[in-house]
């Protein structure tokens, strides 16, 4: 597009039905995300929907692909008070 990627702020999100399919789904579907925009790192992913019994393991896996520097923030979408509390009681 000719316009450097410093310039840009990407925001992508994991699917629910990617969640549900577990970690190496979640990294597959980031990875498939930052080839399809050429580009090494998204500035924002989201987890899209908080799926029961499956969004905390979601959020670590995004954790280590934070620190492979794929994603720059995490952020969540459509989650009630009771779904982050989860996390903070997972220790996210």
């Amino acid at each position: 597009s000719g316009i450097p990627r410093k310039d840009l702020f990407i925001c992508s999100k994991v699917w629910t039905t990617t969640m549900e399919k577990g970690h190496d789904a979640i990294v597959a579907q980031l990875q498939k995300t930052l080839d399809d925009l050429s580009t090494d790192y998204i500035d924002l992913y989201l987890i899209h929907w908080p799926v029961p019994g499956v969004h905390v393991a979601a959020y670590k896996t995004l954790e280590g692909l934070v620190k492979e520097g794929k994603i720059r923030n995490i952020g969540l979408s459509n989650y009630a008070v009771e779904d982050y509390k989860e996390l903070v009681e997972n220790g996210i």
